[in-house]
């Protein structure tokens, strides 16, 4: 049915590829062509093009629904429709993620790279007038918000076009022309960016950036996360705050900290050796367990509150000793299972601060555990770079 096979570029998005795959084989609206292959597709597999949303901004994979493995198998259908070698669809989607950011947050998976989901847009997606200038199709890292500026170019995407209309081709279905006023988009003019969005971008690119934590691609999008549900309420991240908190890394989270800690001593409602671990640092633990590694060989957030933890969970005049933990938050620490600190609790190994019943299941939510018992027993039995190899089995 294709006569003619695109070529794709490697940073190309699947649905910038499926617009000039259309071009390229006559089709002058996205539309007709797309209309076509589900058509075909229903011809040789009854109900397969009902797994292929008629929309180009629900094609990707990762807006399945319902069955993202249906979603998949449709597109490697629509990859064989070509005399030629396979189109290179599957290689250019963006699929559900396998792993979940903290507090159950969703990924995205594109060549090796996992994306918080939240972080991809859902509206307008700009553009850079010098890239299209040079190749006219969309970056894939257009799509995520975190991107204000050009990687490539040091200036500013864009997000509208000169006469106001905002710029989003999976709804205009034109990559390089306004769908207002059909001016050239490659045309217009493009801001230089800011030292920090440039090296935002650079480092969230993967590549290596002076003066920012050198971490794996994943785990820079995790940081971002973390940051964003920690000190900005999950609202949209500026650029300029959290390259000053990267850039002062680590000593920007042990100031934090150590505000969190005064503010409770100074405030707190009761005595500080009646309050809990979430009453001093909040949900500090669970922001920062998944980034969307657990190990703290990889996560250097987790790492480094677990440095700080153990530097000052002994001193008397902190009183850090006394917080009371739930399992989560033990389980955590220790690198381990829920299941596993009620197995701990079982043995004797961790001692409870409130008398449970007799065959009474702990909770996990029950806060009776205390921050110096769980740290004596992960300095004694569970200092390792990732502290996950400790499996105990019930005497019972």
């Amino acid at each position: 049915m294709l006569l003619i096979r695109t070529k794709p570029f490697l940073d190309e998005s699947l649905e910038s590829y499926l617009l000039r795959l259309s071009i390229h084989n006559g089709y002058n609206k996205f539309q007709s062509f797309w209309a076509g292959v589900r058509s075909h597709l229903n011809e040789s597999t009854r109900g397969i093009d009902s797994a292929l949303p008629s929309e180009l901004s629900k094609i990707n994979i990762c807006h399945a629904n319902v069955s993202s493995a249906k979603r998949l198998d449709a597109l490697r259908l629509v990859s064989q429709l070509t005399n030629h070698e396979p189109l290179p669809l599957l290689s250019l989607a963006l699929f559900r993620g396998g792993q979940l950011f903290s507090r159950k947050r969703t990924s995205v998976f594109n060549n090796g790279v996992t994306i918080p989901f939240r972080f991809l847009r859902t509206k307008g997606i700009p553009i850079c007038p010098a890239c299209i200038k040079e190749n006219v199709y969309i970056r894939q890292h257009w799509h995520f918000s975190l991107f204000e500026a050009c990687p490539e170019h040091s200036v500013l995407l864009r997000n509208h076009c000169d006469c106001g209309e905002e710029i989003n081709y999976l709804s205009s279905h034109e990559i390089a022309q306004c769908a207002k006023c059909g001016s050239n988009l490659a045309d217009l003019e493009a801001t230089v960016s800011s030292a920090p969005q440039r090296e935002i971008a650079h480092w969230l690119s993967g590549r290596l950036v002076e003066g920012l934590p050198a971490v794996i691609q994943s785990h820079s999008w995790g940081i971002c996360l973390w940051w964003q549900e920690t000190f900005n309420d999950g609202k949209d991240i500026d650029s300029e705050q959290l390259h000053l908190f990267l850039a002062q890394w680590p000593d920007s989270l042990r100031s934090y900290l150590n505000c969190k800690l005064a503010h409770s001593k100074e405030y707190a409602l009761k005595p500080f050796n009646q309050l809990s671990f979430k009453d001093v640092f909040g949900l500090l633990l669970i922001q920062a367990s998944r980034l969307p590694s657990t190990n703290l060989s990889e996560n250097i957030v987790l790492k480094e509150i677990v440095r700080y933890l153990e530097e000052h969970v002994f001193e008397p005049e902190c009183l850090l000793s006394d917080l009371k933990l739930n399992s989560i938050e033990a389980a955590i620490i220790l690198g381990t299972s829920v299941e596993q600190i009620a197995v701990l609790v079982d043995q004797g190994e961790l001692q409870t601060k409130s008398r449970m019943k007799a065959n009474s299941v702990l909770n996990a939510n029950w806060r009776v555990l205390s921050l110096g018992d769980v740290f004596c027993l992960w300095l004694a039995k569970f200092q390792t770079d990732n502290s996950h190899s400790n499996v105990f089995i019930s005497r019972w």
